[in-house]
């Protein structure tokens, strides 16, 4: 678990023939992180010659990322603008992989053959909502909107190699190897009615 907080502060000022202008920046940030992950394999010797290994990676996480953002607007001989804009970010991401490795050597020599295969799974999913009001001069609560985005990703990969030193100056190798993957991405975003309820934007 981790959290961290920061901000950062910015005043600018936009010169101009008739008088200048003034955005003032405030940012607040607050993250926090949890998650664990954990790694385990063992290897299995079908005979003197021959072994067998699997191993297995899995991951999961979560964070949530609020940035406040206040902002004063005064434009030349004008009262000042004060508005809030609120971001709140939810993640979640995990991940399963899966290794398996057969090698068997024929004699003392490098002559081999290999066999692997490893499958993957991965998802990711990021929800964020933005609150948008204004404070001075007219306290009013802006329309907001709601963004989505779920990527999840799969991997197959088979590989197998052979090598067979038949002399000091050559060898035989041959192999293939083949990979599958299939990455989806759905990325929503809603934005919010007068009523209150959030409409998926069609665009």
């Amino acid at each position: 678990h981790s959290k961290s907080i920061g901000n950062s502060y910015y005043n600018s000022e936009f010169i101009k023939p008739g008088g200048n202008d003034r955005l003032v920046e405030d940012r607040i940030f607050d993250r926090n992180r949890t998650g664990w992950n954990t790694n385990m394999g063992v290897e299995y010797f079908i005979s003197s010659k021959t072994s067998m290994t699997t191993s297995m990676f899995m991951n999961d996480n979560s964070n949530q990322n609020i940035a406040t953002n206040h902002l004063f607007s005064t434009a030349f001989n004008q009262n000042t603008i004060e508005t809030q804009r609120k971001e709140i970010e939810t993640e979640t991401d995990n991940t399963f992989e899966l290794n398996w490795n057969l090698t068997h050597n024929f004699n003392d020599s490098d002559h081999t053959l290999t066999i692997d295969f490893q499958w993957e799974k991965s998802n990711d999913i990021e929800n964020g909502q933005v609150f948008i009001e204004e404070i001075t001069p007219s306290p009013t609560k802006l329309l907001g909107e709601k963004l989505l985005t779920d990527e999840s990703f799969k991997q197959q990969l088979f590989q197998i190699d052979y090598v067979n030193p038949f002399s000091e100056n050559g060898q035989i190798e041959a192999g293939y190897r083949g990979v599958l993957k299939d990455r989806t991405i759905v990325y929503e975003v809603s934005d919010e009615q007068t009523s209150g309820e959030f409409v998926l934007n069609a665009n």
